[in-house]
């Protein structure tokens, strides 16, 4: 792939600023008329023209009821030579460390030697002689290299003897070099197989646990990514994530996420905060298995005690809401209550709305003993005579269990494959019990030492059987090439399962499933961009890492996510002219050929965070400018779209 900073296709042939047409000005002047609206043209020249012959077509103008009236300016001191700037090519952005090539258009009227200079901030950059031949443009290659990273900006002179005319004489360029990227590793295990490798890369790598981030997120540098590996929502504190999101909107920040069983919708992601910056919901994108989902929940006397009003009962609703959501629109539920004796508050049935129904059917008023053996019986009868694929038994306690005979209840799981999810509350339950229910089928035993813990391990447990988890093992297809990597004949590896997702209308889906569920997407979200891996690079690609692509394609994802380079058939720069910056910008189409979309979108984000979103206009066929619109000192930061691609 071609460096960021030099253009898809030439653009170094300008317009020839040393001769004059006017016969071609007036053409197409005349073909802006309409000729049932009345029009009036007015030349404006100095009278000397090398090409074309303006005078006819004068004629013509008037024998057709267009006298054209004109202004002739005093002609310019043609005694002298005229040495001129026309335009500059430069990168706007690039790494710290790498040499740039800026190409200058410089013509002049008589043939002779003239001085080009180059400053920096910093002082004196070049300066050199170029020999320049008589009304013709020649392009000078300006090398240069920067001892230090942020916005450089660049000044160009050119100067010859006896110049009559300084005013195109000088032009400025403003440069971004990027120091290396930043990459903070959000992650709550001690050690995974993508921060190992970004490390032995030499990547610059800070990994945190989630509850560590909201105090880094502050001392971020920029440019940086964020990557969450297999992140809950519960993890962190609203605050952080509304910082996180915020900073991807407003500072380009790059989001890379990562899937795994504590990640999408059974971490909580749907209609969270962190959600709205993601290519994708944690939702289904094809039907799914149909499942029979029954809370069974203690209302004894002690589920109703807590401090401050919140209590295990109160947050056992809470858990219970956020699990429904999670729920397929053809999934079963149903509520169970249980003191000494169960109680059906929604007998399992489809609904559709599962919140709603739960909202209407709960009751605040824990009272009495336990007693979980019959509560499981009735449950196990419900679930066992539902014609579904997969059977669940969410059991809430924090009781002590009698000496109940459990045996007909194990029969009833093992016979029609009953999957009991038990969160036990507290110190009290009787694990025993509660051990040999979960340890049939796929069930899952959790104690629940802090109770505001509970509503996340609810839908956790929940998410990652329904919904949101395949386990099948799948072989990723390519759906389109990934900008950071050059051959599109890849064989990807397996992945054994990943978190069920649903890309967005302006995701860019890469990889899918052969289900045809998201692996790799992303978008752009704001001025960062946002890159998801729904089956993650750990626990269900193990055979990712002897993968001969692993290296770059690690490496260019990050790069591809922290915006160190764009599509490469986008390339823009920052101009400065007359003290106004412009924004230049070259596109491709997908076929190689000059875009011919009539403006590119842009995205400008001010140094107080606030986006602005403008229209580039095409001034020829892939090539669009807009002048920047800048009202404040300070870091701006900008991001095009042209049609399908981006930078």
């Amino acid at each position: 792939m071609e460096l960021a900073g030099q253009p898809p296709r030439s653009r170094k042939t300008v317009l020839d600023a040393t001769g004059t047409n006017i016969e071609a000005a007036l053409k197409l002047a005349g073909r802006q008329l309409d000729g049932d609206t009345p029009a009036l043209m007015v030349l404006v020249t100095d009278g000397g023209e090398t090409g074309g012959d303006a005078t006819a077509l004068l004629t013509r103008f008037r024998a057709m009821g267009l006298p054209v009236p004109y202004l002739l300016l005093d002609a310019p001191d043609a005694t002298g030579p005229d040495a001129a700037i026309n335009a500059l090519d430069a990168p706007s952005q690039v790494p710290f460390g790498a040499e740039i090539t800026v190409v200058l258009n410089v013509s002049s009227t008589r043939d002779g030697t003239a001085e080009i200079q180059v400053r920096q901030a910093s002082g004196p950059a070049a300066a050199f002689r170029v020999d320049l031949v008589k009304d013709q443009v020649s392009h000078v290659s300006v090398p240069l290299t920067f001892d230090s990273p942020g916005f450089q900006v660049l000044e160009f002179t050119v100067s010859m003897p006896g110049d009559i005319n300084p005013a195109n004489d000088r032009r400025h360029a403003i440069v971004n070099v990027e120091g290396p990227t930043t990459i903070v590793y959000v992650t709550a295990r001690p050690s995974t197989a993508f921060a190992e490798s970004l490390l032995a890369g030499g990547w610059n790598l800070n990994i945190v646990r989630p509850e560590h981030f909201p105090q880094i997120l502050p001392q971020l540098p920029g440019p940086t990514t964020v990557v969450l590996d297999d992140v809950a929502t519960g993890d962190m504190s609203e605050p952080a994530w509304m910082a996180l999101t915020e900073s991807v909107r407003t500072r380009g920040t790059g989001l890379i996420v990562l899937g795994g069983q504590r990640s999408f919708g059974a971490g909580g992601y749907l209609d969270s905060t962190l959600e709205t910056a993601l290519p994708v919901t944690s939702e289904a994108g094809a039907p799914m298995s149909r499942a029979a989902v029954l809370f069974v929940v203690d209302k004894s006397g002690s589920m109703g005690r807590g401090a401050r009003g919140v209590t295990p009962f109160g947050l056992a609703k809470t858990a219970v809401l956020a699990a429904t959501r999670l729920l397929g629109e053809h999934d079963l539920s149903g509520i169970i209550t249980f003191d000494i004796d169960p109680e059906t508050w929604l007998p399992l049935a489809d609904r559709d709305d599962p919140p709603a129904s739960v909202m209407a059917a709960w009751q605040d008023a824990p009272s009495g003993g336990t007693r979980i053996a019959p509560a499981l019986m009735a449950a196990a009868g419900q679930l066992g005579s539902a014609r579904v694929d997969q059977r669940l038994l969410i059991l809430v306690t924090d009781g002590f269990a009698v000496e109940d005979d459990y045996s007909d209840v194990l029969a009833k799981i093992d016979d029609d494959e009953i999957d009991v999810i038990a969160l036990a509350i507290g110190d009290e339950p009787a694990i025993d019990v509660l051990a040999e229910l979960t340890s049939r089928n796929d069930g899952l035993l959790l104690r629940v030492a802090d109770v505001a813990m509970l509503p996340r391990l609810v839908s956790e447990a929940v998410g990652a059987r329904r919904l949101t988890y395949d386990a099948s093992v799948t072989r990723p297809r390519q759906e389109r090439q990934l900008p950071f990597f050059a051959d599109n004949d890849i064989t990807w590896p397996g992945l054994n399962g990943y978190m069920v997702t649903k890309e967005r209308s302006n995701a860019r889906v890469y990889l899918r499933s052969e289900r045809g569920d998201p692996l790799l997407a992303d978008h752009d979200f704001g001025l960062g961009r946002v890159v998801v891996l729904p089956g993650g690079l750990g626990a269900s690609a193990p055979t990712w890492l002897d993968w001969p692509a692993w290296a770059p394609f690690t490496g260019g994802l990050v790069e591809w996510a922290s915006n160190r380079f764009g599509d490469d058939r986008v390339y823009i720069r920052i101009n400065e002219e007359h003290g106004r910056p412009r924004l230049e910008i070259d596109a491709l189409s997908a076929d190689g050929d000059w875009e011919i979309m009539d403006t590119a979108r842009v995205r400008l984000s001010d140094p107080f965070g606030r986006i602005t979103v403008l229209n580039a206009e095409a001034a020829a066929p892939g090539k669009y400018r807009l002048e920047l619109p800048l009202r404040h000192t300070g870091r701006h930061r900008a991001s095009v779209q042209v049609g399908s691609v981006s930078k």
